[in-house]
């Protein structure tokens, strides 16, 4: 006999609501599992995993290992990738379930504008790590810190440092 699951979208495993009976083996051996027609409900496991991007958050800030650098400030561009399961929010529409990306930039802006550092990677480090302890729905960060015109002796577009964190 075959053993079936119902797993419903969104929810975790044990927390569904509807009973196990509600799928039906097929009556041919080697055909699939026919499901009955309820809302959100597939046979299968699923891992949901949504992604909120702020893409090139551009702020103007004192930071570099030369004095020049810090006492003139540059041009530095952020990108953030959090990732998460966004379904409580997505199935209730509701902002305090999910990443609220207005105070996210708004953790970013603070460090990018805040205590001068002389390294990019100090910069990218100290975003994850903060946006990590701030939005405890997040299973991993990925930033981005480019900086702009850089005191090279030639032409380059940007240095990037970029730093990931993911929950074990």
């Amino acid at each position: 006999m075959n053993r079936l699951t119902r797993i419903d979208l969104c929810r975790p495993s044990g927390a569904t609501s509807r009973s196990y009976s509600e799928l039906k083996p097929s009556n041919n051996p080697g055909q699939p599992v026919r499901k009955q027609n309820f809302a959100n409900s597939i046979v299968m496991n699923l891992r949901h995993r949504s992604c909120i991007r702020l893409v090139n958050a551009i702020f103007y800030a004192q930071h570099g290992v030369h004095a020049e650098e810090q006492r003139l400030g540059g041009k530095y561009e952020v990108d953030a990738e959090l990732i998460f399961d966004s379904c409580p929010a997505a199935e209730t529409d509701d902002l305090s379930k999910t990443v609220n990306y207005q105070l996210a930039y708004a953790s970013i802006r603070t460090i990018m504008t805040g205590q001068p550092t002389a390294l990019i990677e100090t910069l990218a480090y100290r975003i994850a790590v903060g946006l990590m302890e701030e939005f405890p729905v997040l299973d991993s960060v990925t930033i981005r810190v480019r900086k702009i015109n850089l005191p090279l002796g030639g032409l380059c577009d940007y240095a990037e440092a970029e730093h990931r964190i993911e929950k074990s």
